[in-house]
């Protein structure tokens, strides 16, 4: 426990003094060893603590008493999320010191239990930054009303410190100004292009078609998920073209581009 329990020491009390018998620290220990574990809910961690808590050395000044459900709910509700957040971020550079060379994942996700198909509200959504290798979060954000991931992409950006990273985005952050945002904290950018993105991929289809590829690699690949037939191997190739003469074409747009790869199907 001696690595997890100081994660919450310097927030702040925001409860009345005297009418509290658990202590900080230890509710927002187990709030965050109940999700770690699995658990969704205010319940699980009432049950977490009642369980588990003596093994962790938690409430043992309480006399053999747990919090509630509604303990953890009142606690939750006044405690202010960027607190915690700030806890974490700092909690989880103790793990990676630094971001460099590290592949970063920029992803939205809507949270679990939000109607698909309605619009984006605040707090549904959630933008967050993630090391590949280990699936360490490292930035989070939430989405303001009925804004969509591109405005939001580069507020994430700001709060990281991504010095010789390599930031990778789906097609949605393909954009001229969240390229440059990349560019401008240091890092690299790993972006896709999609078929509705018309003049950026007719000259990146041109790039491939009158240019050999400076590098070409291959490697087996498993398949996963319902639409593969007995988890079959694929061969993944990779081409790898020079994009000078595709930069000097993009004069006004991603001119900043230096290599295309391509992963043909």
């Amino acid at each position: 426990m001696n690595t997890i329990y100081p994660i919450f020491d310097d927030i702040r009390d925001h409860r009345v003094r005297g009418r509290c018998i658990y202590p900080l620290n230890d509710l927002l220990v187990v709030a965050l060893l109940t999700y770690m574990t699995g658990g969704e809910d205010y319940q699980d961690m009432a049950w977490f603590a009642s369980e588990c808590s003596e093994e962790f050395g938690l409430f043992s000044a309480c006399g053999g008493r747990t919090p509630s459900p509604d303990t953890f709910e009142r606690l939750m509700s006044a405690v202010e999320p960027t607190e915690i957040e700030r806890c974490l971020l700092r909690c989880g550079r103790m793990f990676l010191d630094s971001l460099a060379e590290k592949q970063v994942v920029i992803d939205g996700k809507k949270l679990r239990g939000s109607n698909p198909k309605a619009p984006v509200t605040q707090g549904d959504y959630l933008l967050n930054a993630c090391v590949s290798e280990n699936h360490l979060m490292v930035g989070q954000l939430p989405l303001n009303g009925k804004e969509n991931e591109i405005p939001a992409i580069p507020r994430l950006l700001d709060k990281l410190d991504l010095t010789e990273a390599m930031v990778s985005i789906d097609a949605i952050g393909t954009q001229v100004d969240i390229a440059r945002k990349i560019l401008d904290k240091g890092a690299h950018y790993f972006l896709a292009v999609k078929d509705n993105q018309g003049a950026l991929r007719e000259a990146l289809v041109d790039t491939i078609r009158y240019n050999k590829p400076f590098d070409i690699s291959s490697e087996m690949e498993a398949a996963h998920g319902k639409n593969f037939f007995h988890n079959r191997k694929s061969r993944l190739l990779i081409l790898c073209f020079n994009c000078m003469m595709l930069a000097k074409k993009l004069k006004h747009g991603l001119n900043f581009i230096s290599s295309l790869i391509v992963m043909p199907n």
